[in-house]
């Protein structure tokens, strides 16, 4: 029988998304017919949690997280490039500041000497383990090994085993990295020739220590594929994150008077805005989580829960005094890491799934919380401008265009009819050519003023984009509303991307009954690039037919063009939940199958039996002239 053998050198204990995903890829691959191998790190210890039939070797003593990988420090192990000249043997003048520069050479040649030595130690206890585990697992033909966390450094460690243990040739490896190539969005990577040189570079050696392996490389999401393919050395393809079967919208239930359950899941780190809570609470205590409406589940430590309680002052007595009565307090603190029955229930069973991510650092990253919450049918709220966003902005944009044919109409302002201006024009035809509005260069802005009807209760503006076409660059929507004195009494900010279909890209957002005007300014979000739109034009609806101050403003989930915003779109979602949880149900079929660990467990074996060139799946070594840098540089 074949072998499919799982390494994850990360994987340290039960629960958490290293076992998850583990578990659910190689129960997908012992139901195709092979036996399942799990290599983890060596402070695993296999519970009730993993099969009794499955060969499970605690055996990594090092993880993937460490200060060589890209994802942590943004450099690249080449110990062959630190500095090799001894401090003494620069001479230079004598003198206090003389003796102080072969003080600071000293130290930092004491550095680089101590990382060289550090980075080849951690290597050397790779290759070491690889060794012990396939003495102990002999790989024969038809065997596929999958080591599903990977960074560069990781490679150097792998292909040094490779190269000195030839029988390693009859499986197929799959190799998938999810840490970033690049800092920041698509226009940003023409700026960073130098880190594509040196991944460049640094595949390049790895892989030329074993041409003669099948080796597979993968990404888990289509933005971090387009990193790894500009570096010319194989093709990176993308993996579906896969999910566990028991991750499906739960039964109806009867919750009359039961708060609806908001939930962080995961690890509260930094960079998932966790110190953004407290205003979160306190924006919307009054008119939620003091009337019993909500409550807020964090799934966490301790620790940062009491913090999280005591910034928020008022929220100690109350919670008190409800746990008193018996209520549900307004805040509940969530273990983590639960046992895997316990966390699908606590995902399932979540009303609204919160997203405070730092839209930078996840721009290419996928999360496995987002695609668990999605497969459950759980309404979410995300970051604009990144990877999960991308991953409801079709359903919402389709929700808009629906409510552009079905609700009526109370205006229709096309692009003619709009006076747009920019701080550098006087007029709108300096920068309309022909049907195209251009701003976001030396420009910055283009801006206008429309009147807003009485009866109308929704604005939706929509465009085409011309240019950039490349993923990355998004519009930011700035809309004032004043009322007749002139004073504004609400705004609002939206960030809008690029549609698939190319069809044009809807944005609605939600009047106040007294406001007369708007002043809507166009930008770029990220970059001071030129953006075209072409075919920009203004839908002023009424949702007065269902006897509603608005309409709901997405379908699935809610996009946030930055945590200030999120108060005002849990708003609506809290308002209009029926059709959030309703939408979100629906949309979890396709996603499911989608993303169902079978998907990601055929493509892997898939791979093995495609012949020939990259399809076959070895690695192609490009002469540095065939490669294109981003930008078009060679």
């Amino acid at each position: 029988m074949p072998k499919f053998v799982l390494i994850d050198h990360s994987l340290e204990s039960i629960g958490g998304h290293f076992y998850e995903y583990a578990i659910h890829l190689l129960t997908a691959a012992q139901a195709a017919g092979y036996r399942v191998v799990l290599g983890t790190n060596q402070r695993f210890r296999k519970q009730k949690g993993v099969p009794s039939d499955w060969t499970v070797f605690p055996i990594f003593r090092h993880t993937t997280f460490c200060e060589f990988a890209a994802y942590v420090r943004g450099e690249v192990w080449e110990s062959e490039g630190l500095p090799q000249r001894s401090w003494r043997q620069r001479r230079g003048k004598s003198g206090l500041r003389s003796s102080i520069v072969r003080l600071r050479e000293r130290i930092g040649h004491m550095r680089a000497g101590w990382r060289d030595s550090k980075g080849e130690r951690l290597l050397e206890n790779y290759v070491s383990d690889c060794s012990s585990l396939f003495r102990s697992v002999p790989l024969e033909q038809g065997d596929h090994v999958f080591l599903p966390t990977m960074s560069e450094f990781d490679l150097t460690g792998l292909v040094r085993y490779l190269a000195s243990a030839p029988e390693t040739q009859q499986a197929d490896w799959h190799l998938q990295f999810h840490f970033d190539v690049f800092q920041g969005r698509n226009p940003e990577y023409c700026q960073q020739t130098d880190q594509l040189a040196a991944m460049k570079r640094h595949f390049e050696n790895a892989l030329r220590r074993v041409p003669d392996h099948r080796l597979h490389f993968y990404c888990t999401t289509e933005l971090m594929s387009d990193q790894y393919n500009r570096l010319g050395v194989s093709e990176f393809q993308t993996l579906s994150y896969p999910v566990n079967a028991a991750f499906r919208p739960p039964e109806p239930e009867q919750r009359a008077g039961t708060p609806l359950r908001i939930s962080c899941a995961g690890h509260l780190r930094r960079e998932k805005g966790r110190f953004f809570l407290s205003e979160l609470v306190e924006s919307l205590w009054t008119d939620y989580f003091a009337a019993g409406r909500i409550q807020l589940q964090i799934q966490g430590s301790r620790l940062r829960y009491r913090r999280l309680r005591a910034r928020v002052r008022a929220l100690a007595r109350v919670a008190h005094t409800q746990s008193r009565r018996g209520e549900q307090p307004p805040l509940a603190l969530v273990r983590h890491p639960l046992s895997k029955e316990d966390y699908v229930e606590f995902i399932r069973h979540s009303d609204i799934g919160l997203f405070l991510y730092d839209s930078d650092r996840y721009y290419a990253r996928c999360s496995g919380i987002l695609v668990e919450m999605l497969s459950a049918g759980v309404p979410v709220i995300v970051p604009g401008g990144c990877w999960l966003s991308e991953q409801i902005a079709e359903p919402i944009y389709r929700h808009q265009d629906a409510l552009c044919r079905d609700l009526p109409v109370v205006a229709q302002i096309p692009q003619e009819e709009i006076a747009w201006r920019t701080p550098n024009s006087s007029s709108a035809s300096e920068r309309l050519g022909g049907n195209r509005l251009t701003f976001g260069d030396t420009h910055a802005a283009a801006s206008c003023e429309l009147p807003i009807p009485p009866n109308a209760t929704d604005l939706v503006v929509r465009f085409r984009w011309v240019q950039p076409m490349e993923p990355g660059t998004y519009v930011r929507m700035h809309v004032e509303q004043y009322d007749r004195a002139g004073a504004r009494c609400a705004q609002f900010k939206t960030l809008v991307g690029h549609r698939s279909t190319g069809a044009s890209v809807p944005s609605l957002v939600h009047l106040e009954r007294r406001t007369a005007y708007v002043r809507i300014k166009l930008e770029n979000a990220f970059h001071d690039a030129a953006i075209s739109l072409c075919d920009v034009e203004a839908t002023l609806l009424s949702a007065a037919v269902h006897e509603l101050s608005s309409c709901p403003a997405g379908a699935v989930g809610l996009i946030a063009a930055d945590r200030e915003q999120v108060p005002a779109l849990l708003r609506d979602m809290i308002e209009h939940h029926a059709h959030y949880r309703a939408t979100a149900h629906e949309h979890s079929r396709q996603w499911r199958r989608e993303h169902h660990p079978q998907v990601a467990t055929g493509v892997l074996v898939g791979n093995s039996r495609a012949v020939g060139g990259l399809a076959g799946g070895r690695c192609r070594l490009q002469r540095p002239s065939e490669v294109c840098l981003p930008g078009g540089g060679q």
